[in-house]
Order: C-alpha cells, then structure tokens, then sequence
C-alpha cells in the first residue's frame, strides 16, 4: 500500500515521522532544509487486459500550526501504462465442406479481460452466394450467443462484445450451414 511504502522511504530517516493513521508526515529538522524524501511504490502487474489506469498522490495542507508552512506542487498523477493485449482470433474448415453440412466457426480471445472487448465480424463472399448457405452469418452469430451471458451481438453493425470479470473468454463456436443446391 502507499502508507506502506511511506512508512519503508520514512524508516531510513532519524528527522521524519508518518503517523499511516492520519497519513500526516512530520519533519522535525534543526534549521536545516529537508532532504528529499523518496518514496518507492510497487506497481502490480495484474495480468489483466484494461486501459491505462492512474492514480494522484496529494499532499494536504500544514495541520499544526507551528511553523508557516506552503504547499507547492501539491498532486502529481502517475499514469500505469497498458502492458498487456487480448488478441482476437477465428478459425474455421481448412479443407472444402460439402453442400448440405455445417461449417463451423471458433471465434476465441486470448487474454483475460475486466471490462470489454469488442470486434467487427463480417462475411464476404469470394465465388459464393449468400444462397449457397442457410440463412446469414449474422443469425448464426445471434444462435451463437444467445446462450451465453458474457456476449452481446449487434447485427445491425456486425460487433461482438465480450464483457469478462477477470477471466478468459471461452471460445464461441459458429455454426454455418451450407445449402444443398443440388
């Protein structure tokens, strides 16, 4: 904790005291300027997929009143920088699937989310027509997830959105059937 960490930078010096009840920090100097006091605060690598987070570390006004004391700079913001990714993969058949079957679809997530994850899904035809399977892509996906609590399809836009609580997404599997024309 950040009381903590005062009370370790404090523990070295013989002219301060921290009360981590109050959070009041008392230099008890003899007419000497203070030394710069150099406080180290672990940050934690959560293994979570989030933004950038920050936190202020504020320093308050004199409260006793026994030497005229000013506050300079009184806050600095740190900023924790974003240092791991999810990545968004699909895999599906890697040989032909024959007229009247299902081609199956696994979307997955690597990497644990607290929060939202979103992506585009699509599907383009190369040689074939939307006739050559059943229904839509996009009523696949809503059968996809219309079971599952953590995701949401929007299929006016084609966005999936994963919502996790510290935990990797399981993998979604999309069954397309592919029409027999014959």
């Amino acid at each position: 904790t950040f009381f903590a960490a005062v009370n370790t930078a404090v523990a070295a010096r013989d002219d301060l005291t921290f009360d981590d009840t109050t959070g009041v920090l008392t230099y008890t100097g003899e007419g000497e300027a203070m030394a710069n006091l150099e406080i180290a605060l672990a940050i934690t690598d959560d293994a979570l997929v989030e933004g950038a987070e920050s936190f202020d570390v504020n320093l308050g006004a004199d409260t006793s009143g026994s030497v005229a004391t000013t506050i300079g700079t009184a806050s600095v913001t740190t900023t924790i920088a974003a240092s791991d990714t999810a990545t968004w993969s699909i895999a599906g058949p890697t040989a032909a699937v024959t007229e009247g079957t299902t081609a199956t679809y696994t979307l997955s997530l690597e990497g644990i989310i607290d929060g939202t994850a979103t992506v585009a899904l699509s599907l383009a035809n190369d040689t074939a027509e939307d006739a050559d399977y059943d229904g839509t892509f996009f009523a696949a996906v809503n059968t996809a997830v219309a079971a599952r609590d953590d995701l949401t399809f929007d299929d006016t836009t084609g966005v999936l959105t994963y919502t996790g609580e510290g935990e990797a997404m399981a993998n979604l599997e999309i069954a397309l059937a592919i029409t027999d024309d014959a």
